[in-house]
């Protein structure tokens, strides 16, 4: 039987459920806050394979959505978000080179073809989902389905989760998979949602509170003290997202909004580079 606690802090208190409705349970299922580090759990965790058939169907929403790949207009900006970034956290291009550069949930490989354009030549992704990987045209990319376990003990220089973090059911497992995985001089690229003042100001009408998809969200309390445990630390951060995507509000106030929270570092949304101590 699953336990109630956060896996971020190890606190056995959570508090304040809010419900939200999962299609793929057909039920309301409840989000709770750790009452120490605000971090946000669904609970009890959906089946595995519930996950399974959830990400299936998933897979077909974004096929239809998309057929595996962005026109150049969309890479175009993605390219840009993604320099942007990098170059916020402070994870220079230079580091690409001469290094085994893996990126965990690659999808459909769009990050990885921007690893390549920057100029990486060892890239490795990973995935759960065969169907999604089947759609990666790219040359001289390893493409591996399941886990970090697929890799050799000691083997990565530069480790990328972009919005993986909060899909993971057991991030224990993660947590240890990275720490044997990645090199002392490794570096830890995360991107995640963040649990905190734009989440209690929506609630359950806040945008990354998605049943069966979203299973843990950290706070930036919890993010610190899981890496810390691990003898990771942070050297890059940035936040950003005003709480509300294109469309919810007029475009005006959304990019002043967004402005705003990044300039005071609120964002509902982080990125973050780690080390080891």
């Amino acid at each position: 039987s699953q336990i109630m606690k956060c896996v971020f802090c190890g606190n056995k208190k959570l508090i304040k459920p809010i419900k939200k409705y999962s299609y793929a349970q057909n039920k309301s299922i409840n989000y709770y806050h750790c009452s120490f580090c605000g971090s946000i759990h669904q609970f009890p965790m959906p089946d595995n394979d519930i996950i399974q058939n959830y990400y299936e169907s998933y897979i077909n929403i974004k096929k239809k959505m998309n057929p595996g790949y962005l026109d150049e207009q969309d890479m175009e900006s993605f390219f840009k978000e993604r320099d942007l970034t990098l170059l916020e956290i402070g994870f220079k291009k230079a580091f690409f080179k001469n290094s085994i550069n893996v990126e965990l949930g690659c999808a459909n490989g769009h990050f990885l073809k921007y690893m390549q354009q920057r100029g990486a030549e060892n890239i490795i992704g990973i995935d759960i989902s065969k169907s999604m990987t089947e759609t990666i045209k790219l040359k001289n990319v390893k493409i591996f389905i399941g886990d970090l376990l697929k890799l050799e003990k000691n083997s990565i220089d530069n480790l990328f989760l972009f919005n993986i973090l909060e899909h993971v059911s057991d991030i224990s497992k993660l947590m240890n998979l990275i720490q044997t995985r990645l090199k002392r001089n490794g570096r830890i690229i995360v991107e995640v949602p963040l649990a905190g003042i734009i989440s209690n100001f929506f609630s359950n009408k806040w945008r990354f509170l998605m049943p069966d998809e979203h299973l843990h969200i950290p706070s930036i309390k919890g993010l610190m003290m899981l890496f810390n445990n691990y003898g990771l630390k942070v050297i890059g951060q940035i936040r950003f997202g005003s709480g509300y995507t294109s469309g919810a509000i007029p475009d005006f106030f959304k990019k002043r909004l967004d402005k705003f929270v990044k300039m005071l570092s609120f964002g509902d949304r982080g990125a973050f580079l780690f080390v080891f101590e």
